[in-house]
């Protein structure tokens, strides 16, 4: 019971992660649409773009690495100590292991790139014309559609009139 927890869970916390670099990552994406239309219109190409978010995902993938070993660490003594007391065993010592610590930064990297690769893609896809222009959201016709706006646009809240503002 104990091993199908040790194999079930990392899977299904680390799904969990990659979806949630995917969210943020496309939300970022989306926040910086305009820039990386105007690096691409300067000639940037899309690999360097998509390393740019793909480090930006690893270090994010490194700070929990990092700081998941190290609470690992922490809880493996705890639960070592109860384990110790219940079955009253005389010692009980433990060591970190480097294999597990290799494998959780593959895993962990791992799941940050397959995370990452829908909001990359989404950047790469982008034209350049077509990135620089800002996107507002439809709020006459409650529709949750995204369209492209020709200016500086502002949006308000669903009710207020009018819709847009134009600079």
């Amino acid at each position: 019971q104990l091993r199908n927890m040790a194999n079930i869970l990392p899977v299904i916390f680390m799904s969990v992660a990659a979806y949630l670099l995917n969210t943020i990552l496309s939300s970022m994406i989306d926040t910086d649409r305009e820039q990386i239309g105007a690096l691409k219109a300067f000639g940037f190409t899309n690999r360097a773009i998509a390393i740019h978010y793909l480090k930006l995902a690893l270090i994010v993938a490194a700070i929990g690495l990092v700081f998941g070993y190290a609470l690992g660490l922490y809880l493996e003594g705890m639960m070592s100590e109860t384990y110790m007391r219940f079955y009253r065993f005389p010692s009980f010592s433990s060591r970190p292991s480097v294999t597990a610590l290799i494998v959780g930064a593959v895993v962990a990297f791992g799941a940050a790139v397959v995370g990452a690769l829908g909001g990359v893609r989404r950047a790469m896809r982008l034209a350049p014309a077509a990135a620089i222009r800002r996107l507002t959201h439809s709020t006459t016709t409650g529709a949750s559609a995204w369209k492209t706006c020709s200016g500086p646009c502002l949006t308000l809240p669903k009710g207020s009139t009018p819709a847009k503002i134009y600079f």
